[in-house]
């Protein structure tokens, strides 16, 4: 029997891997890999210590890894904040990343009527510089108000 520490650092380890097999497929959305992208994906990976030849990996593995949504607002906002950071940092935004990002956003739990404009106010954010703790900060009120989950 897995004891709880055992099981929430398994949960920990398939969400990591979930994270980066979805920014996996905005890389791969506008069939162009950029320096860029595969530079921010590694920088992902390490914060959740997932090796570069892990991220190999689960590029290789993608279609066998569920997409699985966080337990906290907190981290769905960081997964959503890091699709939209993936998306705009080659800065070329395709209908197609833009298109992931907006269906992983649903699928976080955000309504479907503020996806545009959480995208939007995430992408204005960091246009400006500011952090992921600073953006859930100054967009921590509308997500609390329009999420399905809490």
């Amino acid at each position: 029997m897995l004891s709880l520490f055992s099981k929430k650092a398994k949960r920990r380890k398939q969400l990591s891997r979930s994270h980066i097999k979805s920014l996996w497929e905005i890389v791969l959305a506008d069939e162009k890999i950029h320096d860029d992208e595969l530079n921010l994906l590694y920088e992902i990976a390490a914060g959740f210590n997932i090796s570069k030849k892990e991220v190999q990996k689960i590029k290789d593995e993608k279609d066998n890894i569920p997409f699985l949504v966080p337990d906290t607002n907190e981290q769905r906002f960081e997964f959503i904040y890091n699709f939209t950071r993936m998306m705009m940092v080659d800065d070329d935004i395709d209908y197609r990343e833009m298109q992931i990002c907006k269906t992983y956003a649903i699928e976080l739990g955000f309504k479907k009527t503020i996806v545009d404009e959480l995208v939007k106010s995430i992408s204005s954010n960091l246009s400006v510089g500011n952090d992921l703790k600073e953006t859930y900060t100054r967009l921590s009120f509308v997500i609390q108000k329009n999420q399905l989950k809490t």
